[in-house]
């Protein structure tokens, strides 16, 4: 079980995942989607605790490399509630990729810092990103829906509907960040 600030993490997760823990220190690279469509971007997630208490002060890098990349190309992640991080001073610090070809990529997150005590850390952690060509587009048409399921005229849930061209038949997941 994943907790985040003591709270059980409990929703489904598309993509790779790996996890370590090294005495109190806990840390763990989510990408997801993985593999992604061109011109799509995944969501980078690096998680770090000490025991079940998040590390605030981590300075944490990301970088991409792949054969359609010469050298590394480097991101941002953050933990600071703007842009593509939700949550504030949570312990996971996030960031998106964008790659621009077709192929496989390798996703590679460094985060280092000081435990309680004034012990320093510095731990890497990489996951495979496959970007394939784009299977499905949005064609532009997005429709929402607000519901009052308890009628008291405030909004209870929001539905949001997108049409997507399909070019090959599969499954297909639609997830809003």
């Amino acid at each position: 079980q994943l907790l985040a600030q003591g709270v059980a993490v409990t929703e489904e997760i598309a993509g790779m995942a790996s996890l370590d823990q090294d005495g109190s220190l806990r840390t763990g690279l989510i990408v997801q989607p993985s593999p992604i469509g061109l011109g799509g971007s995944a969501v980078v997630s690096y998680l770090a605790f000490e025991g079940d208490q998040a590390l605030v002060t981590a300075t944490v890098t990301g970088s991409l490399s792949g054969a359609a990349i010469t050298g590394t190309s480097s991101f941002s992640m953050a933990d600071d509630g703007n842009g593509i991080d939700a949550v504030a001073g949570d312990g996971i610090y996030t960031g998106l990729v964008t790659p621009t070809a077709i192929g496989d990529y390798a996703v590679s997150v460094t985060a280092s810092g000081t435990l309680t005590g004034g012990i320093a850390f510095q731990r890497s952690a990489s996951q495979p990103l496959e970007v394939r060509a784009a299977v499905t587009t949005f064609n532009g048409n997005y429709f929402d829906n607000f519901q009052d399921t308890d009628n008291n005229g405030l909004t209870d849930i929001v539905v949001v509907s997108a049409q997507v061209d399909v070019a090959e038949p599969g499954n297909y997941r639609f997830q809003a960040i």
